[in-house]
Order: structure tokens, then C-alpha cells, then sequence
């Protein structure tokens, strides 16, 4: 059964302009979610070096990572940048009476500049429960020979 004519158009139809060419550079909102995902996945690998326990003391459960190079020093989200901490041995590396200068001299903490460059996490040993090693950006390490 065939009913009236076309139904009435409340609204006038109004001319569509063609979306804009996508571009090909990542919005910031995608670029945050890379380096979020980028960043669990360092922290993840981080935290399975010693089976979740604290690389400096090896007693307790890690909380934190804890930046070698700070991250307000220009520390980036790396696997030789991170060491797996409890929070009493995170805020001793940082509690500016005398725990950073031990931290320092470990390798578990580094200065924001050496000889007027920024070190590179990658080249400097650290003292950890494994003994003294350098940290790489795979999340493994090797043995440093003094």
C-alpha cells in the first residue's frame, strides 16, 4: 500500500563543506597516550628486573621508579634511567641530609651536569642488590668490571 509523497523537511538542507585533509602529524592527545603507554611499559619492565622487589635494599616490595637523572633534570622515561625503589629508600636518595651524596657516589642518583655536560644513565654504573652494573635502555644490565 503505497502512503502520500515525500515526508515535509523540518529543517532546510544546507550545503556540506568538505572535511578538512586529516594531517599527518599526531595530535597532542595521541602523542600523551604514546608516552603514557611507553611509560608503563618501562615501568612494567622496570619492575621485573627483581621480581618486584626494591633494587637498592632487595627487602622490600617497590613502589616507586625511582629517576636516576631527574626528570625536572632532563631525565627521560628510560630503562637505564629507572631503578625499581621502596618508598623509604626512594625518599633517602632525596632527602638532602647526606642520602643523596651516598646515592650519588652509588650511581643511583646522578648530577645534572658533569664537567658541564648532562651524563648519560646508560654510561654511568650503579650500585644495586645484583651487584654493580649498568642499567640499558632494554630493561636488562651488565656486570660493570672495576
Amino acid at each position: 500500500m503505497k502512503r502520500g509523497g515525500p515526508i515535509p523537511r523540518r529543517t532546510p538542507l544546507v550545503s556540506v563543506t568538505p572535511l578538512r585533509k586529516q594531517s599527518k602529524s599526531r595530535t597532542s592527545r595521541e602523542k600523551r597516550r604514546d608516552e603514557t603507554k611507553a611509560r608503563l611499559l618501562v615501568r612494567m619492565r622496570c619492575f621485573n628486573n627483581n621480581g618486584g622487589l626494591c633494587e637498592i635494599c632487595g627487602q622490600r616490595e617497590a613502589a616507586d621508579p625511582a629517576h636516576r637523572l631527574a626528570t625536572g633534570r632532563n631525565g627521560g622515561w628510560h630503562s637505564s634511567n629507572l631503578i625499581a625503589a621502596c618508598r623509604p629508600c626512594h625518599d633517602q636518595q632525596r632527602d638532602g641530609k647526606g642520602g643523596e651524596q651516598l646515592a650519588t657516589m652509588l650511581g643511583q642518583v646522578l648530577p645534572s651536569r658533569v664537567n658541564g655536560e648532562q651524563p648519560v644513565p646508560a654510561c654511568v654504573p650503579v650500585q644495586l642488590v645484583y651487584g654493580r652494573v649498568y642499567l640499558d635502555d632494554a630493561g636488562g644490565f651488565t656486570e660493570a668490571i672495576t
